[in-house]
């Protein structure tokens, strides 16, 4: 008897093994597991992988995942491991926003929601430039002054629409924390109830991602601007989410048209880059790519999406450069595959 259920247990495994081998693209998700496959398999040249990780491992954790595999690597994947993603939580902000607003309260002033805080300079705010960080409030996250302040505050609002409007909305892009916040607050407002419950249901749950933390501000939100702790293969698992446009098992969890929205330009920030909903767009690329992106001190934590080829890049621990990873390695290795 005990032999016979050694026997079923070991065909089960085997056959969880093959099946995770064969399922297509279409419908495979890694809800549970990633695939896993040679670079060439997936018509990746490993050479410059190879290169990519002499130069670059020292910095820390490159997952590189294409057409839905993750891609072997000499250095071990610890995908387990939990990690604060700093900023990267405005992005996982911007996609639940989208889920509860899509595109009807965009051009909406924010002063809607906090009609107690109108003041003549502030009324022309809208959504729009809480999401593009082009609001013109008088914030500092460089260096971060008003983003240091604010955990001392106990009225995280109050002291964020307390900050005078210098620059007309809408016309210059100045990074802010304080806008992302009031994101999160607009959304629990118009839930009326906790977004926390709302993104546990809706946004992880779907994933399989339940080892999570993510932090509140003084006064009973969540912190928007860099508050989420997260598994890396909960980190990539959001990131493949993106890449499907928003698809999960065959099922819509985020519209394809937000997606979109979001990761198209914006406002130009620098040479480099320019800013979408809460997402980076690359401007210095072959290819149209973004990037949710989270730096403190030396850790980092950035999720690229190239969507023509299918391609999902993580990196974490302290990488400062990864235009040169992309430009250098990574899409070489796509277009010199053979």
């Amino acid at each position: 008897m005990i032999y016979r259920i050694i026997c079923v247990i070991s065909f089960l495994l085997i056959s969880m093994v093959i099946s995770a081998e064969i399922i297509s693209n279409d419908s495979y998700y890694p809800t549970d597991l990633w695939r896993t496959s040679p670079a060439e398999k997936q018509q990746m040249n490993p050479l410059y992988l190879d290169q990519m990780h002499n130069r670059f491992d020292d910095n820390g954790l490159i997952v590189v995942i294409r057409n839905g595999y993750l891609i072997d690597s000499k250095k071990p994947v610890d995908l387990t491991h939990i990690e604060h993603i700093h900023s990267c939580t405005k992005s996982i902000i911007s996609l639940l926003y989208g889920m509860i607003f899509e595109e009807e309260s965009i051009q909406r002033p924010v002063l809607d929601f906090f009609p107690e805080y109108i003041r003549n300079d502030n009324s022309q705010v809208t959504v729009y430039n809480l999401l593009t960080m082009t609001s013109g409030m008088d914030w500092s996250d460089n260096p971060n002054i008003d983003s240091k302040h604010l955990p001392y505050e106990q009225n995280w609002v109050k002291y964020i629409l307390s900050k005078k409007i210098t620059i007309k909305p809408g016309t210059q892009w100045n990074y802010n924390s304080g806008g992302s916040q009031l994101l999160s607050v607009i959304m629990e407002k118009q839930l009326k109830s906790p977004l926390r419950t709302y993104a546990s249901k809706q946004l992880f749950s779907p994933l399989g991602i339940h080892n999570y933390t993510w932090l509140d501000s003084n006064d009973g939100y969540l912190t928007a601007g860099w508050g989420l702790h997260l598994s890396v293969f909960d980190i990539t698992k959001l990131g493949y989410l993106v890449l499907n446009n928003g698809k999960w098992n065959d099922k819509s969890i985020i519209s394809n048209h937000w997606i979109q929205e979001s990761t198209t330009r914006k406002v130009k920030v620098n040479n480099d880059f320019s800013y979408g909903y809460q997402w980076w767009i690359y401007d210095s690329l072959p290819y149209d790519a973004y990037k949710a992106y989270g730096n403190y001190v030396n850790h980092s934590v950035i999720i690229i999406i190239i969507p023509k080829l299918n391609l999902e890049v993580v990196l974490v621990g302290n990488f400062r450069n990864d235009i040169d990873l992309l430009i250098d390695y990574i899409i070489p290795s796509v277009e010199n595959n053979k």
